[in-house]
């Protein structure tokens, strides 16, 4: 049985990623992105291209990942709602549409669609009522997808990122280009599936435990980790006319510098 298609309401541009972190989504599936350019979306090159993509994928049993393509919407509207008709020896097909013109393409029962909306276009009035209908839709977030000990440790995460650089919490968007809300859920997010990466090769060479032990989450391991993946990802030139323009407490050890910019005047002094 032909299950419905799926539309993921992303929270963010970037949130749909998790499921890709978490192993929902494969590299290998087809992915197929609009250009944010008018004069690209007009293409009609570009829009048999993708098309003729899908196709391939409808007849192999390929799941496709769409985003921003509303321009060839239309050509597939058979497909988008599952308008499939069976030949006699029970294939199941339906119609795309290329320019003027039309064809009957086979749809595997492997075949899925997976479209990717954000949450502020979905939930926009420009939306019809109708496309949004034709999907089993799921909400995705970065924060969302965490375990519940975890995502109610993010403001102190938060907290302790602007701690280790001596920064103001308004400030980490200078330091880290392109830091939002969902800029920590997403790292914390990686960690784990990097985690349950190494758990899964140990477990191939390791017999297994006749009582399987109660998973437990070392936070403050985690937020060590957090900080060591944040830190060649910041301004070096802002951290430095940081370190310039605030005032330390003088050290000459500087295991004792509490903030990572007091540190980089240390080693500037020698």
């Amino acid at each position: 049985m032909i299950s419905r298609h799926c539309m993921i309401i992303s929270e963010l541009e970037h949130s749909w990623q998790v499921l890709l972190d978490q192993d929902v989504l494969k590299y290998d599936n087809e992915f197929l992105f609009g250009s944010c350019f008018p004069a690209d979306r007009l293409t009609t090159i570009t829009n048999y291209n993708h098309l003729n993509k899908i196709i391939s994928c409808m007849e192999g049993g390929k799941t496709v990942v769409m985003y921003n393509l509303e321009n060839i919407h239309e050509s597939l509207y058979d497909m988008l709602n599952q308008r499939y008709q069976k030949r006699p020896s029970g294939q199941p097909y339906c119609r795309v549409a290329l320019g003027s013109e039309s064809r009957d393409c086979y749809v595997s029962e492997k075949f899925k669609l997976i479209i990717i909306v954000i949450k502020s276009v979905a939930y926009s009035p420009e939306m019809p009522i109708a496309f949004l209908n034709r999907f089993e839709k799921q909400l995705i977030s970065y924060e969302s997808s965490l375990q519940p000990e975890i995502r109610e440790r993010i403001p102190a995460m938060r907290n302790r990122l602007c701690q280790a650089f001596g920064v103001s919490d308004d400030q980490l968007s200078e330091l880290f280009p392109g830091f939002c809300d969902d800029t920590i859920p997403s790292a914390l997010s990686c960690i784990l599936a990097d985690e349950k990466y190494e758990e899964l090769k140990i477990e191939q060479y390791t017999e297994p435990e006749e009582e399987a032990k109660t998973e437990t989450v070392d936070i403050r391991d985690i937020e060590l980790k957090m900080l060591k993946l944040f830190r060649p990802m910041c301004r070096s030139e802002k951290l430095i006319e940081l370190a310039i323009q605030k005032k330390y407490p003088s050290s000459d050890d500087p295991a004792q510098l509490e903030h990572f910019p007091a540190l980089v005047l240390f080693f500037k002094k020698k």
